[in-house]
């Protein structure tokens, strides 16, 4: 296993707010051979792009690190992306996540990664960044700011937790305060449920229907404007728990004071690494669920 960090931009590039860089912290899982044949390859693994919530104010640590752990023990390597939060707006998150895809993708050969099979994985806010890529990677503003082909900014899979959509009566008002401001056209204009398009790849979503901080018809709206585009998608709605259940056990509570340990609605994991391999193509695989006969 490999870690490090590294920072999305440079200095000239990007204008600090308090001091803050946008950065991913990055794991690469072993590769090589595997066991003691020389003679069998390690296949380029997918990677799993995580993005915590925090309301576009801050990046919360248990939506990142301990849901980059169950993907890891799965075979994937993983990228958790610490965004522009707090006094940034739109499009600073946007170009964030754009560059974080770009610099994988450019990276994946040196880093054994798949192009073809990278996911953004993001919860509450994370979800709606994890959200405009999906919706937005095809823009043609985004490829201009960067010099490159749309392609290489489209996320193969979305994974959407308890996302943050919609800017109408269902809003989280106070993602889109972060991210938007005053400005009612922005504001309609990532209001994701208006963003989909056939050009949106597959999605698993999940959300608890007694979530009261992010209304659950965030994750319905999404559903149904996928539906309406012809997107694939997968949808669990879980009948109890609260905002903020991460991977739902022990490691994201305390002491059980929010009631975040949950073995029913971790089950959504397991689930979503099903609908990777499902889209993947690696019905076959290893113990751990890492794909052998991948196919884009």
């Amino acid at each position: 296993m490999r870690t490090f960090r590294i920072d999305l931009w440079d200095d000239s590039e990007y204008e600090r707010d308090d001091g803050f860089m946008p950065c991913m912290e990055v794991v690469l899982m072993k590769t090589g051979t595997y066991g003691y044949d020389p003679t069998v390859p390690c296949p380029p693994r997918p990677m799993v792009l995580i993005c915590p919530g925090g309301g576009y104010d801050f990046t919360s640590d248990w939506e990142g690190e301990p849901a980059a752990a169950q993907y890891q023990a799965q075979g994937f390597h993983t990228a958790v992306l610490h965004y522009s939060v707090g006094k940034s707006k739109f499009p600073k998150q946007l170009y964030d996540i754009a560059k974080a895809m770009l610099l994988i993708r450019q990276h994946a050969a040196e880093w054994e990664v798949n192009p073809d099979q990278i996911v953004v994985c993001g919860f509450s806010a994370g979800g709606h960044e994890a959200g405009m890529l999906a919706t937005l990677w095809h823009e043609p503003f985004l490829a201009e700011h960067f010099g490159a082909e749309s392609e290489i900014f489209r996320p193969n899979l979305a994974i959407l937790a308890y996302p943050v959509i919609t800017s109408g009566i269902y809003a989280h008002k106070g993602s889109f305060d972060h991210l938007a401001g005053e400005d009612s056209n922005l504001r309609d204009y990532v209001s994701l449920e208006k963003r989909v398009s056939e050009h949106t790849p597959p999605v698993y979503l999940w959300h608890t229907v007694t979530d009261d901080t992010v209304p659950v018809m965030n994750s319905i709206l999404f559903a149904e404007a996928l539906a309406e585009h012809g997107v694939n998608f997968e949808l669990r709605l879980y009948p109890r728990g609260g905002h903020g259940m991460s991977i739902a056990t022990r490691d994201v509570d305390d002491n059980n004071k929010f009631g975040h340990d949950d073995p029913y609605i971790h089950g959504w994991v397991q689930e979503s690494i099903h609908f990777i391999h499902f889209h993947f193509g690696s019905e076959s695989a290893e113990p751990n669920g890492f794909p052998i006969n991948s196919k884009k």
